[in-house]
């Protein structure tokens, strides 16, 4: 083995911090080393597909001040078998797992109810997985509203990764490459009617500090939105 890719999601529906314990985190990290161990040691010859369905469970946390574009889809891998019976799905979309973040423990939020989605459709068997994609600003929709929206929002997206599912394209490459590149981007800073703050009153306190290019350094109070 000479290259190995480790992504990490995450979620806000953590306990608010209470749950992740260092006997959490211990027990966390061991998992993950097991499970790894474990694939290395049932390796087996795979297909790899590609797809994408088009879904839309998110919006920009600031709103209509700045822009609501959010990515429509859902990027699909799908691993098969000689036998071209499913072994795992990887899917991938951008949003902010924020909705059952009230929850007193650690929740999977709406991921977790998709890859129950997909389950159910394929089979206990097949190993699903989340990827989370780049969310930026980007929250799921209902946010703090609970278990229940969170299960309908996981629903519609493990519907979307079913659709995405029925029509994949077979990857025929040899080996996979990967290119990094960076870009510089102008930082836009809003003033604070359009960061939506009312009154002085901001989430948490929080204050976050930056700099545009060749300016001064400034800080902006988080708006309530921005957790």
């Amino acid at each position: 083995m000479s290259r190995v890719l480790v992504n990490c999601s995450h979620t806000h529906s953590n306990g608010r911090g209470v749950g992740s314990t260092p006997e959490w985190r211990v027990r966390v990290g061991k998992l993950i080393f097991e499970a790894a161990e474990e694939a290395v040691a049932n390796q087996v010859p795979v297909s790899l597909h590609r797809g994408r369905a088009p879904v839309k469970i998110a919006h920009n946390r600031y709103g209509d001040a700045f822009t609501q574009e959010v990515v429509p889809w859902v990027n699909v891998l799908e691993v098969r078998k000689k036998s071209e019976k499913p072994l795992a799905v990887l899917f991938e979309h951008p949003a902010h797992p924020m909705i059952a973040m009230t929850h007193p423990g650690v929740s999977a939020d709406y991921p977790g109810y998709a890859v129950r989605r997909v389950n159910a459709a394929l089979g206990e068997n097949v190993i699903t997985m989340f990827a989370q994609g780049c969310s930026g600003n980007i929250n799921a929709d209902h946010v703090a509203g609970g278990h229940a929206h969170a299960e309908a929002v996981g629903n519609e997206l493990g519907e979307a990764v079913l659709v995405a599912l029925k029509s994949t394209t077979p990857i025929r490459a040899k080996a996979i490459s990967l290119r990094t590149k960076t870009i510089m981007l102008n930082l836009h800073l809003p003033d604070r009617t359009a960061l939506g703050e009312n009154d002085g009153t901001h989430c948490c306190g929080r204050r976050r500090t930056a700099r545009a290019r060749g300016g001064p350094m400034m800080t902006l109070h988080a708006p309530p939105c921005w957790l």
